[in-house]
């Protein structure tokens, strides 16, 4: 843990330095593509029809996400965006599964972004998310349902179009699956501390 703190340190600053050297005239316009990818911690819960079913998943594990699309006006983005977040070896009720079971929370949907002048932003995102768990054997996975994230964050140019930084992230998402007679109503809470990459390009590639 001590050594994941010291090289997301190095990380940071050495954003922060290569983005005093590429100081030059950067705007947010145009294409629009960011990505993200760092830790996750969260719970599960699932309520049952069948009361003996209930279930708290918690545990901690990786997350990362995608956004594409474009300005449409200076600091202002549309875009898609997908994500998955994994609960790897997580803990059911009172039970700790090793790491070969694994919870994945995925998510489809649309948003946006606004930037400051000064590259400090704010994401909103809604649209499906569904949970599966595999147990490296198999699958199972969830009907669909409504989810949506809020993320805030800083970044730093570090060359023309390119910009690095971190984000916070959380989201939810709720749902309601349905197989034989029983009902089963899915809803998660998760947080994220993400390293960020996103290009802003203006004009065409060539």
């Amino acid at each position: 843990m001590k050594n994941c703190i010291r090289l997301n340190t190095t990380i940071v600053l050495l954003i922060v330095f290569l983005g005093n050297l590429n100081a030059q005239d950067r705007s947010n316009e145009g294409m629009y593509l960011s990505m993200s990818l760092g830790p996750t911690s969260g719970k599960i819960e699932v309520v049952s029809s069948e009361e003996e079913d209930n279930l708290t998943i918690k545990g901690t594990g990786i997350a990362l996400d995608m956004h594409l699309g474009g300005f449409i006006s200076k600091n202002v983005a549309l875009h898609g965006s997908m994500g998955v977040k994994s609960i790897i070896g997580p803990t059911v009720n009172t039970v700790k599964l090793d790491g070969k079971y694994i919870f994945d929370e995925v998510i489809f949907g649309g948003g946006i972004t606004g930037y400051t002048n000064d590259n400090f932003f704010l994401t909103g995102n809604i649209g499906l998310g569904s949970f599966s768990l595999d147990d490296g054997n198999s699958s199972v996975r969830t009907d669909f349902g409504f989810s949506f994230q809020l993320k805030a964050g800083k970044e730093w140019w570090v060359s023309p179009i390119w910009r690095i930084g971190i984000v916070a992230e959380y989201g939810a998402t709720n749902l309601k699956d349905q197989y034989e007679n029983i009902t089963d109503n899915w809803r998660s809470n998760c947080f994220s501390i993400r390293l960020c990459a996103t290009m802003c390009r203006k004009r065409p590639f060539n």
